[in-house]
């Protein structure tokens, strides 16, 4: 089953599980968490939500293209990594306030932000030689655009 896949698959599987986890553990706290340590009414807790949840869906934008023109992939997930950790580690903290928390959540979506070139990475790692029989049906089933 593991037999004749690339070394680096296995760091990219723990890296997208890590961040997977943090990501829907929180996410499905967050809005208790603002409204009872923070007193926040459901309006302005939704607003801080769904700004974090812009920051996580339109920063990888920004993400792929530090990998593609300055970093390379590895160190852009690398980078990503340690970026998470350190937001999650700083939302952690008792006793901090507001802009802590706002100073994290802008870490962490950075750090996300740079772990979603991981698909990309798994085509660059696997680069395939030869068609697989799957791909050969797959490819001859897709209808063709005609001029």
């Amino acid at each position: 089953m593991f037999k004749g896949h690339p070394k680096g698959l296995y760091v990219f599987l723990f890296a997208n599980m890590g961040e997977r986890f943090g990501y829907y553990t929180m996410l499905a706290i967050f809005i208790l968490f603002l409204q009872a340590k923070f007193g926040m009414n459901a309006e302005e807790a939704g607003r801080v939500y769904g700004t974090f949840l812009f920051g996580i869906y339109f920063i990888p934008l920004l993400g792929g293209i530090i990998a593609d023109r300055l970093l390379g992939f590895g160190k852009t997930i690398t980078l990503g990594i340690i970026l998470m950790i350190a937001g999650y580690l700083l939302l952690s903290q008792p006793g901090s306030g507001k802009f802590m928390i706002y100073i994290s959540l802008t870490i962490i979506s950075f750090g996300t932000a740079s772990l979603c070139n991981i698909s990309t990475c798994l085509y660059v790692l696997r680069k395939p030689t030869k068609m697989s029989r799957e791909m050969k049906i797959l490819t001859a089933a897709m209808p063709k655009p005609r001029l």
